[in-house]
């Protein structure tokens, strides 16, 4: 409440950056260092796309949590920081196409997620997650039970999935204009992006050859 962040977790507003604390600093203090800081590294950027969160706000009535939310996605699923913005405009994509249905963004760091926060907090473990080793198994992104996972659960996952840093949020709110609905990796920390699911599962089959678009 103090931060002014929505939800039970401070989970996306720690912003990932080299600090200096002296010995035995108060956590408490560490914490509000980090929002302190990603709130100026995210009003720099609204300066830079002064109508990136205006527009999230007009296509789907978004706050900044929901934009939080998928810029942690983009930080989980993006290797090379030049595909970020394209990774960011398949969700949003996949969001505003009315034909596209149902939502569901198939995002695999989400599911993981939810194993692995069940763990640390000592929740309940959803059933997909019981042999999980790190690795996005079939069991664990199509567990129902799993409330992280966007492959069962249409839209966002309820928070944030890490901590973002600059170019994750910037690809959301300047994410590259496309109509590319699908992206499957190709080698190399990079991927494949597909307007038709034909076209996606071609990209899959082809692997490592599918050449860069």
């Amino acid at each position: 409440q103090e931060l002014h962040i929505e939800g039970d977790s401070a989970e996306g507003y720690l912003f990932p950056a080299t600090y200096e604390f002296v010995e035995n600093a108060d956590a408490r203090e560490i914490v509000r260092r980090q929002k302190v800081e990603f709130d100026k590294r995210l009003a720099s950027l609204e300066e830079i796309y002064p109508g990136g969160r205006g527009e999230l706000a007009r296509t789907l009535s978004w706050s900044l949590r929901e934009l939080v939310i998928l810029a942690s996605m983009v930080e989980k699923e993006a290797v090379v920081d030049d595909e970020r913005p394209q990774i960011a405009s398949v969700f949003l994509n996949r969001l505003r196409d009315p034909d596209f249905n149902p939502k569901l963004l198939q995002c695999d760091p989400t599911a993981s997620y939810g194993c692995i926060r069940a763990k640390e907090l000592s929740e309940n473990m959803p059933a997909g997650c019981t042999h999980f080793k790190g690795k996005p198994l079939p069991e664990v992104n199509n567990d129902p039970t799993n409330e992280y996972s966007t492959y069962t659960h249409k839209g966002l996952p309820p928070g944030p999935i890490s901590n973002p840093g600059m170019k994750s949020l910037s690809g959301v709110l300047a994410p590259t204009i496309s109509r590319h609905l699908y992206f499957v990796a190709r080698g190399g920390g990079r991927h494949a992006f597909s307007e038709t699911y034909e076209g996606h599962q071609g990209a899959v089959k082809a692997g490592k050859d599918v050449p860069p678009r």
